[in-house]
């Protein structure tokens, strides 16, 4: 395992209402929870193909004794804190680098297919470039990347979080800054019920990724 790299993984407390509120609409917050209890476990039984040591950083501050319960005493877990998205990630980076690592990468809960590969090219590119982002489809992005002499909380000021643009205005911050970053290929995140059935379209006869939420949604169109 890397002393030196570790991977920031965002979670919420799955609570109805709290988590994945959009895709609730099509399927009820219920479901919504279920799904989402799901992406989160493909997501780090995937991840643990990597070497290096995952982070869960959790919201809210009180759900921690929930979250050692629910996924294990193995990982790292900080809290998340800020005022908003862009701030509660930049101070999760901040809290990595306080606490020694020198690489370190970000990516959301709601990607149950994502390649753990895409995650370990994120890491060779931070040994050459000084950051790295996984752009998706919808205009966001699903992965960020420092090291921490390279790291700049501007990369998060004044970003219209969940619109479009997130990706564009969050290039014109490197460029303004003058940092040099590669993108890693595209991936898409299920925010909305029609991104579950076009993943679950893509993947329903793959045996080989996000078992549960395969599962999950085999179980639902059963019902």
């Amino acid at each position: 395992m890397s002393s030196s790299e570790c991977l920031l993984f965002y979670v919420k407390w799955p609570e109805p209402g709290r988590v994945k509120t959009r895709l609730a609409l099509c399927c009820g917050d219920d479901h919504a929870v279920g799904l989402y209890r799901c992406f989160t476990l493909d997501m780090l039984d995937a991840l643990a193909q990597n070497s290096q040591p995952v982070c869960i950083c959790y919201s809210p501050d009180e759900s921690l004794p929930d979250f050692k319960s629910w996924l294990g005493e193995t990982y790292l877990y900080l809290p998340q804190h800020g005022h908003d998205l862009g701030e509660r990630m930049c101070n999760s980076f901040q809290d990595a680098f306080l606490l020694g690592f020198q690489s370190v990468c970000l990516v959301g809960s709601d990607l149950p297919d994502l390649p753990p590969g895409y995650v370990k090219e994120a890491f060779e590119i931070l040994s050459v470039y000084e950051s790295v982002i996984g752009p998706s489809e919808e205009g966001g992005y699903y992965l960020l990347g420092f090291r921490k002499e390279t790291f700049f909380p501007e990369i998060f000021d004044n970003i219209n979080w969940s619109h479009s643009t997130v990706f564009k205005e969050t290039v014109s911050r490197y460029e303004l800054r003058g940092t040099k970053f590669i993108a890693l290929s595209p991936w898409n995140d299920i925010d909305t019920g029609q991104d579950l059935r076009q993943w679950y379209r893509k993947n329903r006869n793959v045996k080989t990724i996000a078992a549960r939420t395969l599962r999950y949604l085999q179980n639902m169109e059963n019902i």
